[in-house]
C-alpha cells in the first residue's frame, strides 16, 4: 500500500451503491478497505446544535466548523480527514439540510512524509462537491491515487508568528506539558479558540516534535463530544456541543485551554530546559529545533510522545553543551534515556563527551560526580582501552577527593560507593585493585593520616581487604614486611592512636572482611595478634581477639571449622584449636550433641595431626568424659554403653595413661553384665585387660577383674588347667577381687557363671581353695559360694554314687568356711532318709578318719541334719527367699 483516498457524502449514486443518500461517493481503484469499520468511522461528524428557534440556512451552514483530523489506525496506517458541512444534499437548493462531506487520505505510516497539520487547507482534501458530480445517476469514476500537497496555511514561519502574539508562547509551553503527560495520565488536550487558531495550536505542538513522533499524535480541529473522542488533541467550539468549559475543568479529566472564555486547567508548567529551548527555538532559531529532531531520529529508537521527551532533550543538551550545562537530575534521566533508546554510536558519543569533560566533572559536587562515574563504569565495555583507563583513574581520584572532604558523611558516601562498586563488579572490574596502584594507594593513606574519622578508616580497610580477595593474594602477603601487611599494620596502629576502642573496632572490621575464607581468616587473625603484641597492648585485647575468633568459628559449618583448625595447626596453634573444641563442648545442648562434638574432634582433627594428638588427646578425651559422667544417667543404658565403649576405644587408641582411664573402665564395665559375655563384650574385656597390663601397667581391679576371672574360668578344660589359669590371673592382679559392690542376686548369677564350668570336673579341697582365694569374700559372698558348691557337687555325686568329691568340698569348707556354712550343709542334708544319711555318714567318717577337725565338723553337720525337720526347713527357706 502507498496512499489511498475515499470520499463520503450525499449523492444520487455512489460507486458501490444503487440508492441515493449519504454514502461512499468514490475511492481509488486499488483501495481494498473501503468498507472497514475503522474507515467508516472517519466519516463521523456532527455539527453544533442551533439555538432554539433558529432554522438552518445556507448562510448558517457556511459557519459550521469543519473537522480536520488525523489519526493512526489500528493496522498502523494513518488517515487524514477533512469533514465539511455542505448544508443541503445532492439535490442542491431543492435538497434537505444535513449533508456533509468527508474526504480521507489513508497512507502507510512511512509514506506519510509531511507533518499532518501541514495538509490543512491543502488541495489534496476537498471541502466541496460539484452539483453535477453528486446529482448524477451514473456511477462516479474511481478517484486517482492521492498526493500529499501541503496547504498554504500552516508552515513553521506562520506558527512562529502566531506564538509571538501576546502570551501565546507561554500557553504553548503549557500545552506541550499536557501533551507529554497523555500516555501516563490519559487526559486529552482540549482547545477552544477561534477556528483559525485551533489548527495553529495543533501545528505548534506538532512542530515541537520530530515528524516521526508528530505522526503518532492523533488530533482533530473540531469534536462535538471530546469526552467520547478517540483523539488526543481536540478542538471545540463553545456553544452547541457537549463541551462545557466549567464542567470539563472541574472534572479533571482533561487539560482545557479555553481562550474564548479565558479559562484554563491548572497544569504544572515545568521550569524545564526543554521548554526554555522550545521558547528560544520558536522565537529566534527554528533550525536548532530541527537539529534536535534530527538528533532523536538518527540516534535513537525513541518515537513515543511522552515525558521521556524531556530526557531526550537533556541528552541532546549534554552532547551539545557538555556536563556543566546539565543538572544531576537531568543527567540521571538523560543516561536512563540513553540506556533504553540510544544507538551504540550515541552511547559512545556520551562516553566520549564524559571523558572530554573530565575536568568539568572534577568541579561537580561529590554526589553528582560519583553518579556520572557510575554510569561511565556501566558503559566501559564499549569504550576504547585508553578511555577505560581514564575512567578508572577518574573514579579513584574522585573517591579519594570525596573521602578527604571534611563535610562528607558516611551515610552520604557509602551508598554511592556501593553502587559504583556493584556496577564495576558486574563488568568484572575491581575498583579496589585500581586503588592499590602505588600512587592511588599513597593518596588514600595520606587522607587517613590527615583525617582519622573512624568510618573513613573502615572504608580504607574495605578497599584493601576487597583488593586482597579480588586478587586472591597468598596469605604470605599479610606478613608485616610485605606491602599489604604493612598497610594493615599502619591502619591498625593509626586506629589505636585515636583510642583503644577505635583500634579494636578496626581489628574486628578487618577480620569481618575475611570470615568467608577460612585460610584468610586464620592468617589475618594471626597477623592482628602480631600487631597487638607489637603495640605492647594489655593481654585482654589479645584474649578478646581469640574469644571473638572462637565464638565465630564454633557457629560455622563443620567443613569451615575443620579447615580453620587445620590451618591453625599448620602454625602449631594447638591451644586455639583446643579452645574451639572446649567452646563447642560447652555449647552442646545434651549428651548426644556433646558426642558429636567429640567424635568430630577425634576423627577430623586428632586423628590427622600427630603433634596435636600428642599434646591434647588426653585432655580432649577427659573433657568429654566429664560431660559424659555428669549426664550419663539421662540417657538409655544402650546409648550409655555405646558412648562409654567409644571413650574406652579412644583411650586405648591414643594410649592414654591418665587417672581418668580407670573411671572410664569402671563405667564401661558397669554396662557389661556379670555373666557369660557376648562375643562383642568378650572382645572389649579382652582389650581392656590387655591395655591395663601392657600400657597402664596396673593390676586389674573392680568389675573388670571380676569379668576377667569369669572369662578365665570359662576356659577350664580339666583339673590340671586350674593351676595354670589361677596363676595367669595372679599376673593381672595380686589383689583379691572385690565383691562388696555386688547385690545378692548379682552374686548368685556371678558364681553360677564362674563355677558352672569348673564344677564339671572333680576338684580337690586344694583346688576349691585356689578358686575361693581369688575373691575377697564377704559374709554374703561366702554363703552364696558355699551353698552353690554344696548343692551342685552333692547332686553330681548322688548321680555317680561316689561322694569323694563332696568330701573334698567339705574338707575345703571346714577349713575356709564358717559355722553358718556347716549349718547350711546340715540343713541341706536334712531331707535325706535316715538310711541315706547313715550311708553318707560312713563314707564321710572314712574320708575324715585321720582328720580330727574334719571329723568333728562332720559330726556337727550330721547332728544338724538329723535334728532338722525337712518340712519346717523348707518353710523357713521359703520365707527366707521371700
Amino acid at each position: 500500500m502507498a496512499r489511498h483516498q475515499i470520499i463520503y457524502t450525499s449523492c444520487m449514486r455512489g460507486i458501490d451503491g444503487v440508492n441515493d443518500g449519504q454514502q461512499i461517493f468514490s475511492y481509488d481503484q486499488s483501495f481494498q478497505d473501503s468498507k472497514a469499520d475503522e474507515i467508516k468511522g472517519l466519516f463521523t461528524y456532527q455539527i453544533p446544535a442551533l439555538a432554539p428557534g433558529v432554522i438552518m440556512s445556507e448562510e448558517i451552514a457556511r459557519t459550521m466548523p469543519s473537522a480536520f483530523n488525523y489519526k493512526v489506525l489500528k493496522n498502523g496506517n494513518v488517515a487524514v480527514t477533512l469533514n465539511t458541512y455542505l448544508g443541503r444534499d445532492y439535490m442542491g437548493s431543492a435538497g434537505r439540510f444535513g449533508n456533509h462531506l468527508s474526504h480521507s487520505i489513508i497512507s502507510d505510516f512511512d509514506d506519510f512524509d509531511v507533518y499532518p497539520c501541514e495538509l490543512f487547507g491543502s488541495v489534496s482534501l476537498r471541502s466541496s462537491m460539484e452539483y453535477e458530480e453528486v446529482n448524477n445517476s451514473d456511477p462516479p469514476e474511481y478517484l486517482p491515487v492521492p498526493e500529499l500537497n501541503k496547504g498554504y496555511v500552516i508552515e513553521p514561519d506562520s506558527i512562529i508568528e502566531f506564538l509571538e502574539i501576546d502570551e501565546n508562547i507561554e500557553y504553548f509551553k503549557a500545552m506541550v506539558c499536557a501533551m507529554l503527560k497523555f500516555p501516563s495520565e490519559k487526559k486529552r488536550l482540549v482547545i477552544c479558540d477561534e477556528k483559525e487558531n485551533i489548527i495553529k495550536w495543533i501545528a505548534a505542538l506538532q512542530y515541537a516534535l520530530p515528524m516521526d513522533m508528530a505522526k503518532r499524535v492523533n488530533f482533530t480541529t473540531y469534536d462535538f463530544d471530546p469526552e467520547l473522542s478517540s483523539f488526543q488533541i481536540c478542538g471545540v467550539v463553545s456553544e452547541g456541543t457537549h463541551y462545557n468549559v466549567s464542567s470539563y475543568i472541574a472534572s479533571g479529566r482533561h487539560y482545557v485551554f479555553d481562550f474564548i472564555n479565558q479559562q484554563f486547567s491548572q497544569i504544572e508548567k515545568k521550569n524545564d530546559p526543554l521548554l526554555f529551548f522550545l521558547d528560544t527555538a520558536f522565537s529566534y532559531s527554528y533550525d536548532s529545533l530541527t537539529d534536535f529532531h534530527e538528533f532523536i531520529l538518527k540516534n535513537t529508537t525513541y518515537r513515543r510522545t511522552d515525558e521521556n521527551y524531556y530526557a531526550a532533550f537533556y541528552l541532546y543538551n549534554f552532547i551539545i553543551r557538555g556536563i556543566s550545562e546539565v543538572t544531576e537530575e537531568e543527567f540521571e534521566k538523560a543516561v536512563g534515556f540513553a540506556k533504553e533508546y540510544a544507538s551504540n554510536e550515541l552511547r559512545q558519543k556520551v562516553a566520549n563527551r564524559l571523558v572530554d569533560d573530565k575536568n568539568r566533572i572534577d568541579e561537580l559536587d561529590n554526589g553528582y560526580a560519583l553518579k556520572i562515574l557510575g554510569y561511565m563504569l556501566q558503559e566501559m565495555r564499549d569504550m576504547l582501552p585508553d578511555q577505560q583507563a581514564e575512567v578508572k583513574q577518574m573514579i579513584v581520584v574522585r573517591v579519594i577527593q570525596t573521602v578527604s572532604d571534611d563535610q562528607i558523611t558516611e551515610t552520604a558516601f557509602i551508598p554511592v560507593y556501593n553502587q559504583i562498586d556493584a556496577m564495576a563488579r558486574s563488568i568484572n572490574l575491581s575498583i579496589p585493585a585500581e586503588f592499590m596502584r602505588e600512587t592511588n594507594r599513597n593518596a588514600l593513606l595520606e587522607v587517613l593520616e590527615q583525617n582519622t574519622e573512624l568510618w573513613k578508616i573502615v572504608f580504607a580497610v574495605r578497599i584493601v581487604s576487597d583488593y586482597v580477595k579480588d586478587m586472591r593474594l597468598p596469605v604470605e602477603e599479610f606478613y608485616p614486611d610485605r606491602a599489604i601487611g604493612a598497610i594493615y599494620y599502619g591502619i591498625v596502629k593509626m586506629a589505636y592512636a585515636s583510642g583503644r576502642e577505635n583500634g579494636y573496632t578496626i581489628v574486628e572490621c578487618i577480620l569481618e572482611h575475611f570470615k568467608n575464607d577460612s585460610g584468610y581468616y586464620v592468617n589475618m587473625t594471626l597477623n592482628m595478634e602480631g600487631c597487638l603484641l607489637d603495640f605492647q597492648l594489655p593481654s585482654q585485647d589479645i584474649d578478646h581477639l581469640w574469644d571473638s575468633f572462637t565464638n565465630y568459628v564454633v557457629e560455622t559449618e563443620d567443613s569451615y571449622r575443620i579447615a580453620v583448625c587445620k590451618e591453625l595447626l599448620e602454625y602449631d596453634r594447638g591451644t586455639e584449636v583446643h579452645q574451639i573444641y572446649l567452646k563447642r563442648l560447652c555449647l552442646a545442648a545434651d549428651l548426644s550433641e556433646a558426642r558429636k562434638v567429640f567424635r568430630s574432634e577425634y576423627n577430623e582433627i586428632l586423628a590427622e595431626n600427630e603433634k596435636y594428638r600428642s599434646n591434647y588427646a588426653s585432655q580432649i578425651i577427659e573433657e568429654y568424659e566429664k560431660v559424659f559422667v555428669n549426664k550419663m544417667n539421662c540417657i538409655p543404658a544402650e546409648d550409655g554403653f555405646k558412648m562409654a565403649r567409644e571413650l574406652a576405644v579412644a583411650v586405648m587408641q591414643m594410649h592414654i595413661t591418665a587417672d581418668y582411664v580407670q573411671e572410664i573402665t569402671d563405667i564401661l564395665c558397669k554396662y557389661i553384665p556379670l555373666e557369660e559375655p557376648s562375643v562383642e563384650n568378650a572382645k572389649i574385656i579382652h582389650k581392656l585387660c590387655g591395655y591395663w597390663e601392657c600400657v597402664l601397667r596396673m593390676p586389674l581391679e573392680g568389675r573388670l577383674l571380676l569379668l576377667k576371672i569369669g572369662m578365665a574360668l570359662e576356659k577350664v578344660t580339666g583339673r590340671k588347667s586350674i593351676d595354670h589359669i589361677v596363676d595367669e590371673l595372679f599376673k593381672y592382679s595380686q589383689e583379691k577381687a572385690d565383691l562388696k559392690q555386688m547385690s545378692r542376686e548379682e552374686m548368685r548369677d556371678y558364681f553360677s557363671w564362674i563355677l558352672g564350668r569348673v564344677l564339671e570336673f572333680r576338684l580337690t579341697a586344694e583346688e576349691f581353695s585356689m578358686i575361693y582365694d581369688l575373691f575377697a569374700m564377704t559374709k554374703y559372698a561366702d554363703s552364696i559360694f558355699m551353698e552353690y558348691c554344696c548343692k551342685t557337687i552333692y547332686k553330681k555325686c548322688k548321680i555317680s554314687k561316689d561322694y569323694r568329691e563332696f568330701a573334698e568340698f567339705l574338707n575345703f569348707m571346714f577349713v575356709n568356711g564358717t559355722e553358718d556354712d556347716q549349718e547350711m550343709v546340715g540343713k541341706y542334708l536334712c531331707k535325706l532318709s535316715k538310711q541315706k544319711l547313715e550311708d553318707l555318714d560312713e563314707e564321710m567318717k572314712s574320708y575324715f578318719k585321720r582328720n580330727r577337725k574334719g571329723t568333728h565338723a562332720w559330726e556337727n553337720v550330721k547332728e544338724i541334719a538329723t535334728n532338722t525337720n525337712p518340712l519346717l526347713n523348707n518353710l523357713a527357706g521359703l520365707f527366707k527367699r521371700k
